[in-house]
């Protein structure tokens, strides 16, 4: 049996050569095939391609890496360019941006273009980065000792037994975080081989407690605590859809945390339930006594970065949103400056 013939695929650079070669005229068509190692029929169809192969310009272009070896077109192509210009300008720019942010602006492109069967799915974003040469790069720029033997022995005995004494939805976790409000993501898509710098990173911050029950069913309001009792940005606003305290510090303290816990639990009272708190064990978290309605319970030390439930995705999901939020309204200001 004859042996089959093994597909050759060059690189978008050396079809380049190719061209280039029989430009100059120096070698027969055949013997460019030969020295390339490629049949004639596979010359001819780089010749019947030399636009699109002279078109995907070394570098960070719009058709993509010279390194790449199909032409895989976009359905949408006036959409891709429009999205690869706003891309551009944006990192010249120093933004970074993000698959969600990306996928937004593609819809904003395709509303634009009237282009009604686009949608901006994972595998798209997966072939827009393959076709242009993009990847996902971190811009340059708490892991304790835990208990495992108290954590295990918490879960399987302590925890067990208070949990069976309330239903799912009525079974609560808080916890604090530092949110720095105006720092932006550490990964950016870029060109490949592109290098990912960064500026000083902003270290104004908010200390948040996020709160919700078990099952997911109720968030509890966010708990914000800043440095300034009374910041720029609340000027004129009457009301605001969360609790904010201040301190010189932005943290919690002993007297924030009893005054959210009495408030808290004025509330459940209200709605007449009984209800099981879980926080950690930091010196914030104070004995608040004479509470009617919550039930304070407090994971065992040294171990609290393996069973916090807030630590389980819930957080980092919490930050991730408020980033993408951060950036559109970034861009849209640039965008808008930009236009003046």
């Amino acid at each position: 049996m004859s042996q089959m013939k093994k597909r050759i695929c060059l690189a978008v650079e050396i079809k380049k050569k190719i061209l280039k070669e029989v430009d100059e005229k120096m070698l027969s068509k055949t013997q460019i095939a030969q020295k390339y190692g490629i049949p004639k029929n596979s010359l001819s169809t780089i010749l019947k391609a030399r636009e699109k192969i002279f078109a995907a310009k070394n570098g960070n272009d719009e058709c993509g890496p010279s390194s790449r070896k199909y032409f895989r077109e976009s359905k949408h192509p006036n959409l891709e360019r429009a999205l690869l210009v706003w891309f551009r300008k944006m990192r010249s720019l120093n933004i970074p941006i993000d698959g969600n942010v990306l996928k937004e602006q593609a819809h904003f492109f395709a509303s634009k273009l009237n282009i009604k069967d686009f949608k901006a799915s994972d595998a798209w974003l997966q072939k827009f980065k393959f076709r242009n040469g993009l990847s996902f790069r971190k811009v340059c720029g708490e892991s304790a000792a835990v208990d495992t033997s108290s954590a295990n022995e918490w879960k399987e005995e302590k925890l067990k037994l208070i949990l069976s004494e309330y239903a799912a939805d009525d079974v609560f976790n808080a916890d604090e975080t530092a949110l720095f409000f105006k720092i932006l993501p550490e990964t950016t898509l870029a060109y490949k081989g592109d290098k990912c710098v960064g500026g000083n990173k902003a270290k104004e911050r908010f200390t948040v407690l996020i709160a919700a029950n078990m099952t997911g069913s109720q968030k509890l309001p966010l708990l914000f605590i800043g440095k300034y009792l009374k910041p720029r940005c609340f000027k004129n606003v009457q009301k605001i859809p969360a609790a904010y305290y201040a301190n010189n510090k932005a943290w919690m303290t002993g007297n924030i945390y009893e005054k959210w816990l009495r408030d808290l639990d004025n509330r459940f009272s209200a709605e007449k339930r009984k209800v099981l708190l879980i926080v950690d064990n930091c010196t914030a978290h104070m004995e608040v006594t004479g509470l009617q309605a919550i039930r304070v319970e407090y994971l065992p030390p040294n171990a609290t970065a393996v069973l916090r439930p807030m630590d389980q995705g819930i957080i980092n999901s919490f930050k991730r949103k408020y980033k993408t939020v951060l950036l559109q309204r970034v861009i849209l200001g640039l965008e808008t400056t930009l236009s003046d």
